[in-house]
């Protein structure tokens, strides 16, 4: 068989295979980046704090971390975009990452850990007995918008006795829940009724496999109650969105340059802006609902008139607000970055609720330099597994309303275990793609970058165009490709599950693009407009001119550089990423003497820090 008929035929055989092997997954997060350089004010804590009955918490007056004035602790991860179907805004997330976001076991794939802890603070219960029938009742879910816990996971809860040993009360074993189910614990052990009372929660997950995410909130230790108490009297905000929708003023995007907006109104702005409110109560409530806007570079301010709701009891309820286009809230002088600082809230409380806090939300919607479809946290992280040999990719869509130029790419690359630093992806830019257009048309690529790690801002990092590309209006892609030869897939991108409808994604593999299957958008953001700072911290073409020769090779193969490149060091990894041998580059050569016959991976990096890949063969 000639050589022309030899590859016809493997790519005939790649083409009618890959379909069936090729995919795109979906994983859970192993980093939580905004708690990086999170502040924690349990460090602030000083003193003895003992607490008296009743106890009450929602998560609602805390960001990140878990208030210090009723928590000891601080690894539990407070947000409200990790639960399903919350009832109040603000939960307790325990998960497999530890206070400042990383992993408990980095460098173990799969090991089981006693992970999250969340201990109360000292509550005096030494005036207390068992005839007082103090109850703990408390909110709690599995999975949510994260990843369901395995079934050798865990949540547990420990009360604290007198002679301060800790004893279990309750657990949960992994498991997916469709929404919050309550728990209600009685204190009737004698040994319990002492001044240094304390409760704790903890969490056994199994790493990579799941991360174990559960979900509480509404904790609430008092007397007098029993074991069918378990409704709070309380109307709250849940979030913001109608039922997952209008979570933005903006119809698909949560932020983009003012510019573009206001070229193309009809289509971009959505005239509402939904929440969510939830009852707990046993009969229905009324809330007159008021919508306050201030922008942040005018001063301009917009207060809706009060609009009445009834929401069911023990239910919930969506509710739109109408925002009127021509509001000046709503203009902008020039294209500089600015906000939209919306707050929602009822004109007076409700009688005899249970927590007032939850009576108001609040919400920024940002028109800077950049796309958005997602809210700026990951629930998830997105990758693609190919055929070893073919490239993959992956493109979202976005549309430009006036000609701009695009001027770099954001993008949110969570850590992985193996790390991932040393996969190289190309970044490259559509005006058309087949299944949309019936034809591709790339307009720029830019090759050999890498995922940074150490540069990221919120958790994303940049990166610069050498040669920006100035488009027309109309949409375009921002794609990714991932080399052929097996090194560079399963690179993980950030997913905000929160985002719902059309997710603007497609994935390639051989021949074709094809609609994306899973939920969520990529936390992928292109720039436009402006040069990017310098001051800005951002990844160019990081890639150096580099030449390896014979190949395949023997013993040795050299090493041709251009005269700037100095310092140059290499590592050599095997088809499954495994250092196998690393060094510095002399006499232009590397032995490969102690290699075995294979495919291998050379990753190089020069004295100014630049990176290259190269693929070899050694026969």
């Amino acid at each position: 068989m000639n050589a022309f008929f030899k590859i016809a035929f493997f790519a005939l055989f790649i083409g009618s295979y890959l379909p069936g092997y090729s995919q795109e997954f979906e994983t859970a997060i192993k980093e939580r980046p905004v708690l990086k350089d999170a502040r924690r004010n349990q460090k602030e804590t000083r003193g003895r704090t003992v607490l008296s009955l009743p106890f009450f918490e929602d998560f609602t007056n805390t960001d990140y971390y878990p208030s210090a004035d009723q928590w000891q602790d601080s690894m539990v991860y407070i947000n409200n975009v990790l639960g399903r179907r919350i009832q109040s805004r603000g939960i307790a997330t325990f998960d497999a990452l530890n206070a400042k976001g990383l992993p408990y076991s980095p460098n173990s794939a799969f090991a089981s850990v006693y992970a999250d802890s969340l201990t109360s603070q000292l509550i005096d219960l030494s005036a207390h007995s068992p005839g007082d029938s103090v109850y703990l009742s408390f909110l709690f879910e599995g999975k949510g918008n994260g990843f369901a816990p395995q079934a050798a996971d865990s949540l547990m809860l420990f009360f604290q006795r007198s002679n301060g040993s800790w004893a279990k009360v309750w657990e949960q074993k992994g498991a997916a829940m469709e929404s919050f189910a309550t728990a209600l614990i009685p204190l009737t052990d004698t040994t319990l009724f002492h001044s240094d009372f304390r409760f704790r929660f903890v969490n056994k997950a199994t790493f990579n496999v799941g991360n174990a995410h559960w979900h509480i909130d509404y904790l609430k230790m008092d007397t007098g109650r029993h074991y069918q108490d378990s409704i709070n009297n309380d109307l709250a905000f849940s979030y913001w969105g109608n039922d997952d929708y209008n979570r933005s003023l903006l119809n698909e995007y949560m932020a983009m340059p003012y510019n573009h907006f206001d070229a193309n109104r009809t289509v971009h702005y959505s005239g509402l802006l939904g929440m969510t409110l939830r009852n707990t109560w046993l009969t229905t409530q009324q809330a007159n609902i008021v919508l306050q806007l201030n922008n942040s570079q005018t001063g301009a301010n917009l207060i809706t008139s009060p609009q009445q709701t009834f929401v069911p009891f023990n239910d919930r309820q969506g509710l739109d607000i109408a925002v009127p286009g021509t509001a000046s809230v709503l203009t902008a002088n020039g294209n500089e970055p600015f906000t939209i600082d919306a707050k929602a809230y009822w004109t007076q409380p409700v009688t005899g609720d249970y927590s007032a806090a939850n009576d108001t939300i609040t919400y920024r919607q940002t028109f800077s330099n950049y796309f958005a479809y997602d809210d700026g946290s990951a629930e998830s992280a997105y990758y693609m597994s190919s055929y070893q040999g073919v490239p993959s990719f992956v493109a979202q869509e976005y549309a430009l309303s006036v000609r701009d130029t695009l001027r770099g790419v954001q993008i949110y690359f969570p850590r992985q275990v193996p790390d991932a630093a040393n996969k190289m992806f190309y970044l490259q830019i559509y005006r058309k793609i087949d299944v949309v257009d019936g034809q591709n048309e790339m307009v720029y690529e830019q090759t050999d970058l890498y995922p940074d790690y150490e540069s990221r801002v919120n958790g994303f990092v940049t990166y610069r165009f050498d040669n920006p590309p100035v488009l027309d209006a109309g949409a375009f892609y921002v794609a990714l490709m991932f080399p052929a030869g097996g090194f560079s897939d399963s690179l993980y991108i950030g997913l905000d599950k929160n985002k719902r409808g059309a997710n603007f994604r497609y994935y390639k593999v051989a021949t074709q693009w094809e609609p994306s299957l899973i939920d969520g958008a990529l936390m992928i953001r292109p720039l436009v407009g402006k040069a990017i700072p310098v001051s800005v911290a951002a990844v160019g073409s990081s890639a150096m001119t580099i030449e390896v020769f014979p190949n395949p090779a023997g013993q040795y193969i050299k090493v041709k550089t251009g005269a700037e490149i100095t310092g140059l060091k290499y590592t050599i990894l095997d088809i499954l990423g495994k250092e196998l041998k690393a060094g510095t580059v002399h006499g232009a050569k590397i032995d490969l003497g102690t290699l075995a016959a294979g495919i291998y991976l050379i990753n190089f990096r020069d004295a100014k820090g630049r990176l290259s890949q190269k693929k070899i063969i050694k026969h």
